[in-house]
């Protein structure tokens, strides 16, 4: 991979660096067991960790929980004279990546984007051994990526 432009390197291009270090096994990541985190009552996955340039990193998905308004029942409110709001509880799947500082406590996350997701699928794929999996399944056949493991079941 070239080296970025200092002055246009975004999240977006650090993020993807971390999964390029991660699939080659230059960045190990490691189940954290018994880990707290801020969210950790809502927390779906197991806090994966990693210290890469003497930073720890930890990478998990919590299931977040919002209420939206439904405007359809709020203007059939209005319309038959009431004022009230009718709520909803929607859920979404957040996937965090976090600076943390020696005592798990964090001091920077990682905004919302999107290859924060694909990066928690590498780690998950490097710590559990799925390539060592397919090796052994497949034989001497070209191992799939990350990237490319979607297509298996498509090409068979």
């Amino acid at each position: 991979m070239p080296a970025p432009n200092p002055q246009k390197i975004t999240l977006y291009d650090v993020v993807a660096r971390m999964i390029e270090l991660t699939q080659q096994h230059k960045m190990i990541w490691r189940v954290l067991d018994g880990a707290m985190t801020a969210d950790n009552l809502n927390r779906m996955t197991a806090v994966l960790e990693t210290v890469y340039i003497n930073k720890r990193m930890r990478l998990y998905q919590t299931q977040e929980v919002y209420e939206v308004s439904d405007i359809v029942s709020m203007i059939s409110s209005v319309s038959l004279g009431g004022l009230g709001t009718s709520k909803r509880s929607r859920t979404a799947t957040v996937t965090h990546l976090e600076i943390v500082n020696t005592t798990g406590e964090r001091v920077f996350e990682f905004p919302q984007i999107p290859p924060v997701n694909d990066l928690l699928s590498a780690a998950q794929y490097q710590i559990v051994g799925v390539a060592d999996f397919f090796k052994d399944l497949l034989g001497d056949e070209e191992l799939p990526t990350t990237t490319d493991s979607s297509k298996l079941a498509l090409q068979k």
